[in-house]
């Protein structure tokens, strides 16, 4: 197993004992038989933390009738997908992310990583 940056490889070991997952603060979204649109699936093939960050997106809910219900419009990142059971070319995409007022003129600011932006 190695330990790296993307950019350095600060070390090696040859084996680990566990590996635990990252806390998670809020609970993902996760959207059961997805029907990714082309630029979706750009994404998810690419797999790189830069493709996957969807920033400012728009969840349109609707009823059981197929009528618009709400817009939820969060900052999102794609967590997780796989193929889904609910149907061919479907996927189950889990998003993380958070919520900003939809009577918001604009989305809150990422938080920032200690660059510039």
């Amino acid at each position: 197993m190695r330990l790296h940056d993307e950019h350095r490889r600060p070390g090696a070991c040859r084996e680990f004992t566990r590996i635990l997952p990252p806390v998670r603060t809020e609970r993902p979204l996760v959207l059961w038989g997805f029907a990714p649109g082309d630029e979706m699936r750009s994404a998810l093939v690419a797999g790189t933390r830069r493709s996957l960050d969807l920033r400012e997106a728009v969840l349109k809910v609707r009823d059981d009738r197929g009528a618009p219900f709400t817009d939820l419009p969060l900052w999102a990142t794609v967590g997780a997908w796989c193929p889904s059971a609910h149907g061919a070319d479907l996927i189950d995409l889990e998003l993380e992310g958070k919520p900003w007022a939809a009577t918001s003129a604009t989305p809150p600011r990422q938080p920032s990583s200690g660059g510039t932006p």
